[in-house]
């Protein structure tokens, strides 16, 4: 069938026009490869380099002369300000920190046992720890203690310090405690605890090593590397007085004379745990090697009475302060938190700061220069 010009299929669409091949119009091709119009110029215009499709960043407003004098003005004012308010609450001694309890459980005012916690290295912040703590006790008298050691152990005076002021509290105030071990309580973390009535240990709990340690450090050869000769010249008398300097090696002597210091720090640690645990003094002796040992073992070797956790030592407490039965589900049980201010966590008191910053500086050159004897276990 011929389709005469003008004529179209049934649902063809008509074409106007000039007519192409096929009897379709022409595709216009000129402006298929030219850019399309560029958007209209914003604000601030296209700054030279910039592609078509680019937008120049904003410029920042210029800002006034007085502004760049003002700001250093204000900002010295403002730091001004707030050293002002932070000297004047030193001054006044706020913000020492302390300790007070902490609620676990509620009950009845007139039945409280008492947590009190041992924790990380002993040192002279856990006699202050513990010298306050006691303190705030004295005045609030409570049915029991348990002390919930968690402990490696640590300074050899820090640890006998612990364990007397918790003996003489104990003496005084007529009370039970009850020690309850974590996960690690060895050395002067069991020294402490030899105030205890009875012991208590978790399942996975590392105990015991009755023993004292040396640790110190000598800097001879690293000085003779660096060209460095220190000086130290005791007393024409004092031909000990540098016994385990850093500043050279130990002799025959020195170890000889510092073993004398340790073995005596080791028979004041057995006596204490044989006054402790009601053992005899050979029985300790043969434990008193350094040697670790697990819950099991230190319970039949006698260093512990029993397995069980803090809820168990708590419960165990209100039985040996005498509390009915009936009584102990509503025995309140608190637990003694340290409360760190600005300078108590610098180890400072608020109107004696700049003694005290001197203080720690030449204490921190001590230590480093010190021999230092501690009932601890080099477990972590």
């Amino acid at each position: 069938m011929t389709q005469t010009p003008g004529s179209q299929e049934p649902g063809e669409q008509p074409t106007t026009g000039p007519s192409g091949p096929g009897g379709r119009a022409p595709i216009n091709t000129a402006g298929l490869n030219a850019p399309p119009p560029p958007p209209p110029p914003g604000p601030y215009g296209y700054p030279p380099g910039y592609g078509q499709f680019m937008m120049a960043p904003p410029t920042p407003p210029r800002r006034r002369w007085w502004w760049w004098l003002l700001r250093p003005v204000v900002g010295t004012a403002v730091s001004l300000g707030v050293l002002m308010i932070l000297f004047l609450i030193l001054q006044a001694g706020l913000g020492e920190g302390g300790v007070r309890e902490v609620e676990l459980t509620a009950g009845a005012e007139d039945q409280r046992i008492v947590v009190l916690p041992i924790e990380g290295v002993i040192d002279e912040g856990t006699v202050t720890f513990v010298r306050q703590a006691l303190g705030v006790l004295r005045d609030h008298k409570p049915a029991a203690v348990v002390l919930r050691v968690e402990s490696p152990g640590g300074e050899v005076g820090a640890a006998d310090r612990t364990w007397h002021m918790l003996k003489r509290f104990k003496d005084e105030q007529h009370l039970k405690i009850v020690a309850s071990y974590g996960g690690q309580a060895t050395s002067g973390g069991y020294y402490v605890s030899m105030t205890a009535d009875e012991i208590i240990a978790e399942p996975t709990c590392v105990t015991g090593s009755i023993g004292v340690l040396l640790t110190a450090f000598t800097l001879e050869k690293a000085m003779e590397k660096l060209g460095i000769t220190p000086e130290v010249l005791p007393a024409t008398g004092a031909t000990r007085k540098d016994q385990g300097s850093m500043f050279r090696s130990w002799t025959p002597e020195d170890r000889t004379a510092l073993l004398g210091i340790i073995d005596h720090m080791q028979e004041r640690f057995i006596t204490v745990v044989e006054q402790g645990r009601g053992l005899s003094r050979e029985q300790v002796r043969v434990l008193a090697t350094g040697e670790p040992f697990t819950t099991p073992a230190a319970i039949q070797h006698g260093l512990v009475d029993a397995e069980g956790y803090l809820d168990e030592a708590i419960e165990r407490a209100k039985v040996l302060a005498g509390i009915p039965v009936e009584v102990r589900p509503q025995v309140t049980v608190v637990r003694m938190r340290a409360e760190f201010g600005p300078w108590s966590m610098l180890g400072m008191r608020g109107g004696d700061w700049p003694r005290q910053t001197a203080q720690m500086a030449r204490a921190v050159m001590e230590e480093l220069n010190a021999v230092k004897l501690e009932y601890r276990t080099p477990l972590r």
